[in-house]
């Protein structure tokens, strides 16, 4: 069975769906889904398990050939094959799984829409044929999606990277006119971190000023100052929460009044 659990982790949730950010709910949706073994309900691949059929446990012999209108034997019921029903009670608790993972992380106007679909496949191509936009609707809502972009202390540097080279590659095959630079990516990236810390300002400052800076470098600079902060944070807590533990304990201490 797929892994419904991972499915559900609270750090991996994805943001709510609505008109303007198709394309990032898309990618991490199937990429989700793909991780957890689960896709086959979205892209049509999934068809159920047929039924069991019911065989005839007195067939005529070989070269016996029926005489004049049969009556009708009362059959058996079919016989389940214990595997196979398992395996269609897990397929279904799956498929269920994943339309209410869907319903979850779309906008209530387009849950309203996709409520009352019987199949994770019909929710997905409903979502995608009103929130995906296309031609020139797609083009402005890339760039719009682009101009607008920001980010949070809870968003890693991978992740704000890749959403950034998605918008670009996007933009690009719909007008490569309108293409980012990757110059412009480079230094809007840089841009984001400088101003969402203080203590990423210093490696900004040495980035911006290198004299060739390519994409892969300034990730791998950034990262490292991502991880040292949340590594700092992290020690930070554990002293904190010693701290206050040791204070408990004296304030819980109570001496010999007589001494």
């Amino acid at each position: 069975m797929a892994s419904l659990s991972t499915l559900y982790e609270k750090s991996d949730r994805l943001p709510k769906l609505n008109y303007t950010n198709w394309y990032y709910w898309d990618k991490l949706l199937c990429s989700k889904l793909r991780a957890c073994k689960l896709y086959k309900y979205v892209d049509g691949t999934y068809t159920g398990i047929a039924a069991p059929v019911a065989e005839d446990d007195n067939p005529p012999a070989q070269g016996e050939q029926q005489e004049g209108p049969q009556a009708p034997k009362p059959q058996d019921p079919p016989k389940e094959d214990p595997d196979k029903k398992k395996e269609l009670e897990d397929e279904q608790a799956e498929h269920s799984a994943v339309m209410n993972y869907i319903m979850g992380a779309v906008s209530p106007e387009l849950f309203t829409m996709i409520c009352d679909f019987d199949t994770a496949k019909e929710q997905y191509q409903h979502l995608r044929s009103v929130a995906k936009p296309s031609g020139k609707t797609q083009l402005n809502t890339l760039l719009k999606e682009y101009r607008n972009f920001r980010i949070d202390s809870t968003m890693s540097v991978d992740d704000v990277a890749s959403r950034l080279s998605t918008i670009q590659h996007q933009i690009a095959e719909l007008d490569p006119s309108r293409k980012i630079p990757e110059e412009e990516k480079i230094s809007f990236f840089l841009d984001l971190f400088d101003g969402l810390d203080p203590r990423y300002e210093s490696v900004v400052f040495h980035l911006e000023r290198a004299d060739k800076l390519s994409w892969g470098d300034a990730i791998a600079q950034l990262k490292a100052r991502q991880d040292k902060i949340r590594g700092d944070a992290a020690t930070d807590a554990i002293a904190l929460y010693t701290a206050g533990s040791r204070d408990r304990k004296g304030k819980g201490s109570v001496g010999n009044p007589g001494l």
